[in-house]
């Protein structure tokens, strides 16, 4: 049976548990492809994963900057409302709320962030003028464990040049950590209409004429069209 080395790709399931005041956290991470010779790790990762076959599983517990940043202040902003770039998704008006976490590319003004960067920025505080954002990572300053489980392992016919990846980063810069809350403040998660309808006229209105738009192509309509006859009677 195959083990990982530098001369196999793997599927590894990774598993990161954390903890915060009120709860255990626990997030899987499913990496296919996975490149022992080029990929990058955690501190000792690598060394860990050496000569597993699949079935077989690994833990590494990190201290709070060992493998991901510390917190640092001077990643926290104080900003200008108009910093924050609203933007309307499905009808809504998206705006800057307490406890709030948004991609860093909304707010402007920050040096080395770009509109596309969807790294998660927090908002901490906020008055009438200005607004107070942390561009900490989620998980900056909490321990955590990472645990794999190799699914699979294969021989590796080539590499792809100039081609990587950090999957600590893949797993943990897009959720891990935001869901812990704030110890100073409550988040801002429903306010004034948020659970209004853009559409507030009533339902049976809106179903009281049979809508005759086609969402499936001619084909799906022949075999929907078959299985429905195979149940219901002519009439």
């Amino acid at each position: 049976m195959s083990c990982i080395d530098d001369n196999h790709l793997a599927t590894i399931e990774f598993s990161l548990s954390w903890r915060d005041a009120a709860a255990s956290h626990l997030e899987r991470y499913l990496a296919r492809k996975v490149n022992p010779w080029r990929d990058i790790f955690p501190p000792g990762f690598r060394e860990a994963l050496n000569g597993l076959r699949p079935g077989d599983s690994v833990s590494r517990d990190y201290a709070p900057g060992q493998a991901l940043p510390l917190r640092r202040d001077e990643l926290v902003k104080r900003l200008p409302h108009a910093a924050f770039t609203t933007r309307t998704v499905a009808g809504r008006r998206i705006e800057p709320r307490l406890g709030r976490f948004y991609p860093r590319g909304l707010f402007a003004g920050l040096m080395g962030v770009f509109p596309q960067d969807v790294r998660p920025a927090r908002i901490v505080a906020l008055d009438a003028d200005r607004l107070t954002v942390d561009l900490n990572h989620p998980l900056a300053g909490v321990p955590f464990t990472l645990t794999a489980t190799v699914r699979n392992v294969a021989p590796k016919v080539s590499d792809t040049g100039g081609h990587l990846y950090s999957w600590l980063e893949e797993m943990a810069d897009s959720g891990p950590g935001m869901q812990a809350a704030m110890p100073h403040a409550s988040t801002q998660f429903l306010v004034n209409d948020d659970l209004s309808r853009p559409d507030a006229a009533p339902d049976a209105a809106f179903y009281a004429v049979p809508r005759l738009t086609g969402h499936i192509d001619a084909q799906a309509d022949v075999i929907l069209a078959g299985m429905y006859a195979e149940h219901l009677a002519p009439g």
